[in-house]
């Protein structure tokens, strides 16, 4: 990973490489969208009428159309479990007066937990034009981590929906999700071209709590070897 830090319950940095390098944190976004979408006061099990939302070609979508119904609740695990970039988009249109606002209430609350070195500029982590840093991402899983729906929500392998065209199911985006060894109480993936593989994780290893996160590693499958490299590490 080009950049990474890990600390422990306690607060301490463990070690570090360039984790003060502001750095595009794709679709790790997600988090904060997610801890914004829960400050607003809206009810989970409320059901909203969808948009349907135009992206890259190679973007992961749910596929939502116009006029589609979920609750905020099944938005949220969407977004944090198959990393849906259209279920982003609706959850800050369900519980925002519009993107714009609900954007700035992202870096809002990345300047009230601290997170200095951030600025977003949409919801879902797609922009290119997102930054933040190792160490301010490592805040946000710890804020996060305040949060029994993102506690629950992130770390569930799948989700099936029932929809008007039948049931879908969304597989979770890390392969460590259910692995005993980890211990995870939040995680998310992201990638773009711009950013590489990151992952961001609050873990068990070695009996302690951890909080984990990686930037730009190369290679699809890099961010878990990586993570497994500091396992083995920290093990011993």
């Amino acid at each position: 990973a080009q950049a990474y830090e890990v600390i422990d319950s306690a607060g301490n940095t463990l070690f570090a490489r360039n984790e003060n390098q502001q750095m595009d944190p794709a679709s790790i976004t997600k988090v904060m969208t997610a801890m914004v979408a829960l400050d607003s006061g809206k009810r989970l099990d409320d059901v909203y009428t969808l948009s349907e939302i135009s992206y890259q070609s190679d973007a992961q979508v749910a596929n939502i159309k116009t006029g589609d119904t979920l609750t905020l609740r099944q938005l949220l695990m969407i977004m944090l479990i198959f990393s849906a970039n259209d279920a982003a988009d609706n959850v800050a249109l369900a519980v925002s007066s519009s993107k714009d606002a609900f954007v700035n209430a992202m870096n809002d609350k990345a300047r009230e937990i601290g997170m200095w070195d951030s600025v977003f500029l949409d919801p879902t982590g797609l922009s290119a034009s997102n930054v933040s840093t190792a160490r301010d991402l490592a805040l946000l899983v710890a804020r996060s981590a305040r949060y029994p729906e993102i506690r629950r929500f992130s770390v569930a392998s799948q989700l099936q929906v029932r929809t008007a065209y039948g049931t879908r199911v969304f597989h979770t985006t890390n392969p460590l999700v259910g692995n005993q060894q980890w211990g995870l109480t939040v995680q998310k993936t992201g990638f773009i071209n711009e950013a590489g593989n990151c992952v961001v994780m609050q873990a068990r290893v070695n009996g302690r709590q951890m909080i984990i996160v990686l930037l730009n590693s190369q290679g699809r499958y890099s961010r878990v070897a990586d993570a497994n490299r500091i396992r083995r590490f920290l093990e011993g």
